[in-house]
């Protein structure tokens, strides 16, 4: 029996990343669905499923392991300078893909451990960009406002091999350190 991608293509993260930002499938997936009326039913049936997926947007594939990051971050307090407020910051975590394949944040969810934390006067945490290969600038799927309190956590994200970003933390309290959590998994994705 062949196997199935024979009949009905799968994608891999690159090709389904790229469906993901333009609609547009994959050349192989094309031309299954150029092959028979039938065939073009079976990778439509497969598409509304989710089949084409790749797996590991899910789950961890076997061979694969599954990372779990808990850490809690300390920013001193922010220093005055001629009266005017300088925040602190302190990375409270880097994103890096391997080399050799994509890497999938499944969750990345960023805190507050005290009440400095819960009360900075913008929006936390700050994502800022360091590497995305080819997949060009990072920018959040929206711009959140700067609001007292909030925090914008970005989840389900796919990191291109080679690419990666950092999470920021920041205290404008000059009287008190505030304290973060951070909690992540992650794993490689074929």
């Amino acid at each position: 029996m062949p196997p199935n991608d024979w009949i009905i293509p799968s994608m891999s993260l690159d090709e389904f990343v790229q469906l993901c930002c333009s609609g547009k499938l994959p050349r192989t997936v094309e031309m299954a669905l150029q092959k028979s009326p039938y065939l073009n039913d079976l990778v439509n049936y497969a598409s509304l499923l989710g089949l084409l997926n790749p797996s590991c947007i899910s789950r961890p594939d076997a061979c694969e392991p599954r990372m779990f990051v808990d850490r809690d971050v300390t920013v001193a307090p922010a220093t005055l300078d001629d009266g005017v407020v300088v925040p602190s910051e302190e990375r409270a975590i880097a994103i890096c893909a391997p080399l050799n394949k994509p890497l999938f944040v499944d969750i990345l969810r960023v805190t507050a451990g005290n009440v400095t934390a819960s009360s900075q006067p913008f929006t936390q945490p700050v994502y800022k960009r360091v590497n995305l290969g080819t997949f060009g600038e990072w920018c959040l799927p929206f711009e959140p406002i700067d609001a007292p309190g909030q925090f914008a956590n970005v989840e389900h994200i796919i990191v291109p091999k080679q690419g990666g970003f950092g999470v920021y933390v920041q205290n404008f309290d000059p009287a008190s350190e505030a304290i973060y959590h951070v909690h992540a998994e992650m794993w490689g994705c074929c």
